[in-house]
């Protein structure tokens, strides 16, 4: 089955996430630079140079950067460009890496762009022209258009952060409890207020009374998933959810 666009942009944002994390947010930042100054080259018809270098915490970017290809790798992405062919992930390769990683992102931009909102695509379009009039270019024109949407960029790692942060905490709550030899069941449970998605209050009072067991899958909209925020889950089920699991002991029998 091929990658869809949702599933392309999730890992590369995964990626970002993961760098933000580990790093902080001037490494982050530095990636926005990097993929806004190789659009730039490639627009203006420039000659892509590879020699990035890459100063502070190297090795834990090169193993990011390493897990982000091989995730991407197994989760279908076609890299397509020939004068990039990495065979083997490693240290050696980083800046090669790095630049397939930010290409790919730019090849999918324009498909990406339709699941942004309006106002984001016309924030950074203002942005990026605003920089040009100013005669920017170049990094310097990166470096610009990063600046005036940096507000912008540090919510949507926000909300990347938060949504992976509890999809691992779902994630293991739902193996902790199979590891339990009771014979536990699984409840959705949604939060109380007017945030919460319309499918997500639907599976909280679907199986608030009727919880089911840890082999069954919840359904949830037009997905189905062993807990909030699973993988099998599509896309607009998982971006931002606050639900959580609850594990129950099934009643016994009345005597």
């Amino acid at each position: 089955m091929p990658l869809t666009d949702i599933q392309a942009d999730r890992i590369f944002d995964n990626m970002l996430s993961r760098v933000e994390a580990k790093l902080g947010r001037k490494i982050l930042t530095n990636f926005n630079k990097l993929s806004l100054l190789i659009r730039d080259v490639i627009n203006n018809g420039g000659e892509l140079v590879t020699s990035i270098v890459i100063i502070e915490n190297q090795r834990e970017l090169e193993r990011i950067l390493i897990e982000s290809y091989e995730e991407a790798i197994a989760g279908g992405v076609k890299f397509t460009h020939q004068d990039l062919q990495i065979e083997e992930p490693d240290e050696d390769n980083l800046n090669e890496l790095l630049i397939l990683l930010l290409l790919w992102r730019i090849d999918t931009a324009q498909r990406q762009a339709r699941f942004l909102t309006q106002t984001t695509i016309d924030l950074f379009e203002k942005a990026y022209a605003e920089g040009q009039a100013k005669g920017l270019f170049g990094e310097d024109l990166s470096n610009f258009t990063v600046r005036k949407i940096s507000r912008l960029n540090r919510s949507r790692v926000t909300v990347i952060a938060t949504t992976e942060s509890n999809s691992a905490i779902q994630k293991g709550s739902e193996q902790a409890a199979l590891r339990i030899e009771a014979e536990l069941l699984k409840r959705w449970r949604s939060q109380g207020d007017r945030r919460v998605r319309s499918t997500h209050r639907r599976a909280n009072n679907r199986y608030r009374s009727n919880p089911i067991p840890l082999n069954q899958d919840f359904e949830v909209g037009t997905g189905h998933g062993p807990y909030p925020l699973a993988p099998t889950l599509p896309s607009e089920e998982i971006i931002a959810c606050r639900c959580y699991l609850r594990h129950v002991l099934p009643k016994l029998p009345e005597a």
